[in-house]
């Protein structure tokens, strides 16, 4: 069983997904690093440091080649060195 949603389209293009580390399930996908960095960001914010450290970033090139940009705590200093809000 594979944890890529039913919905992923490979064809869209470029995007950034943001992964749940403990359920491995993808969270939402993104057209942008910033606005997955910006959610990432509202969970620092709401929840604390813990609950935003349990994410992975990924990025997907448009032939579907996927790279982990971050994740855990290394995701966190990222959101928190990020200058766009």
């Amino acid at each position: 069983m594979s944890n890529v949603p039913e919905h992923a389209d490979t064809a869209r293009g470029p995007h950034f997904e943001l992964w749940h580390l403990g359920s491995g399930s993808v969270i939402h996908t993104y057209p942008t690093e910033a606005s997955a960095l910006a959610f990432v960001r509202d969970v620092l914010v709401v929840a604390g440091h813990d609950a935003a450290s349990k994410f992975r970033l990924t990025f997907s090139d448009a032939r579907g080649r996927t790279t982990t940009i971050a994740e855990g705590t290394d995701l966190v200093r990222r959101v928190l060195e990020d200058r766009v809000l």
